[in-house]
């Protein structure tokens, strides 16, 4: 798959033409990553996105515990098309979770302040990219919330 057609597979870019797709087309590159490498660290400057064109990818909370492995908390299995790293769009800039690879991956990688600046510059497409990225943490949040829901009916029910 080439990079247009990885940010065709992408939600948050998905509305575009390929007029526009051509103004963010090179703005990225690719990637190549080894399973378990760190992409992301939650609290750090979010200055890059990825979407994934090929592997997995877990985005979440991650706790360090006592053991060689951070326990997950929250973590979803990114699959290709999948944006990581939105927090970059979104002020303060500042990562909201953790991602690492799950398996080996290679991704498509945004630079987000020239994004950020192609955005700003064409405002046509910086509405588009800001609306489905709406849409997309919307329905993020509604299922972190079913999440929760879900277990704390678990909680519950172990408490009687």
């Amino acid at each position: 798959m080439d990079v247009k057609q990885t940010l065709k597979s992408c939600l948050v870019f998905a509305g575009l033409s390929d007029q526009e797709l051509d103004k963010i087309a090179p703005l990225c590159h690719v990637e190549e990553y080894q399973a378990d490498t760190a992409l992301l660290r939650e609290g750090e400057r979010a200055r890059r996105l990825y979407i994934v064109m090929e592997g997995e990818v877990a985005v979440g909370k991650f706790v360090d515990v006592a053991s060689d492995e951070p326990l997950a908390i929250e973590a979803d299995i990114s699959h290709p098309g999948t944006l990581v790293g939105w927090s970059a769009l979104v002020d303060p800039e500042i990562l909201t979770a953790s991602a690492k690879c799950v398996t080996d991956s290679r991704l498509l990688v945004v630079e987000a302040a020239a994004l950020r600046r192609a955005l700003q510059s064409d405002p046509r497409i910086g509405f588009e990219v800001v609306g489905r990225l709406n849409h997309l943490l919307s329905h993020m949040i509604r299922r972190m919330g079913r999440r929760r829901g879900v277990a704390a009916e678990v909680m519950k029910a172990a408490d009687e």
